[in-house]
């Protein structure tokens, strides 16, 4: 028996057969070609981010921070205050060999030879008319608790003083949160304390800081706990009240800097704040705040929490 197929006569058993030559493509007894199993995506890098406290190698760090020069001759004018964004020329240089800081702000430069204290996340240095200070920061807790120092963020404190003129810095360095590590979403409270000083001394206290990841806001409240006149405890004067200080600011996406106005809300004095988010997924947040009143007193010092 013969068919036609595609245009052929063939026996009928080569329908069957795909032996029998001609174009056997499309024969039902073809052997079918595999699926080949796609190569799976690596999965993506995670983000090592070093503990602020780790100076067991040399370190470069660039810094927010503020600057107060007081003129202590007669007469002065009101004191010099600034407050600057992280850059370049704000931050320090450690060479772990001699354990020595290099540190700079704008033109101003120190550098301080420390000694090993035994606790490795601490340094200081003493000099005649000179000091330098670094360390982490306490940014867990409450004073009804023990405080929980951070990971991810430090400060260093730099003065100068002589007979006509005193200066005082503060910078605030870490390992600042990458943008492409930035939550998208969500506006977590971070949980702190604060080191805050005011007219005639005075401390910090108790710090919520919440950043809103989908409008790029921040927004919070320190403490201010003004120097007590009879003493804490006393039989004649209470202790003093805390005092609240409230900042509202904006988020940079592209660099987990935040930035804003700060407010002591006794006096209604108003200041800025500068500082950053920092750690994998923004899991620490700092900042530093200089309010000056109209009387030229002036609040100044650092507020930071974790999530």
């Amino acid at each position: 028996m013969k068919h036609k197929f595609l245009g052929q006569v063939l026996p009928i058993s080569c329908l069957l057969l795909a032996s029998c030559g001609g174009d056997s493509g499309d024969s039902a007894a073809s052997t079918p070609t595999p699926t080949s199993t796609p190569t799976p995506s690596p999965a993506p890098t995670a983000t090592t981010y070093t503990p602020a406290s780790d100076f067991t190698r040399d370190r470069t760090f660039t810094a927010a921070g503020f600057r107060i020069s007081i003129d202590r001759s007669a007469g002065a004018a009101a004191p010099e205050v600034r407050i600057d964004p992280e850059g370049a020329t704000i931050g320090f240089d450690f060479a772990v060999a001699t354990r020595t800081y290099t540190a700079r702000y704008l033109g101003d430069s120190i550098t301080a030879a420390t000694k090993a204290t035994g606790d490795p996340s601490y340094d200081q240095f003493e000099g005649a008319d000179s000091n330098f200070s670094r360390a982490p920061l306490q940014v867990g807790g409450s004073f009804s608790v023990a405080s929980v120092g951070s990971t991810y963020v430090g400060y260093a404190k730099w003065n100068d003083h002589n007979d006509t003129r005193a200066t005082g810095r503060q910078l605030l360095f870490g390992a600042r949160t990458l943008s492409s590590d930035l939550p998208a979403s969500g506006a977590p409270t971070f949980s702190g304390l604060s080191d805050i000083s005011g007219p005639g001394g005075g401390g910090g206290g108790n710090t919520a800081i919440t950043v809103d990841f989908t409008t790029r806001t921040i927004k919070g409240t320190t403490e201010f706990t003004p120097s007590s006149t009879g003493g804490t405890g006393s039989s004649t004067r209470p202790p003093p009240a805390p005092e609240t200080i409230s900042f509202t600011g904006t988020l940079d996406p592209a660099t987990g800097r935040v930035s804003g106005t700060a407010t002591h809300v006794l006096t209604g004095a108003t200041g800025k704040f500068e500082g950053a988010l920092y750690g994998p997924a923004a899991s620490e947040a700092a900042i530093l705040l200089v309010i000056v009143r109209t009387d030229n007193e002036y609040y100044r010092g650092v507020a930071a929490g974790r999530r």
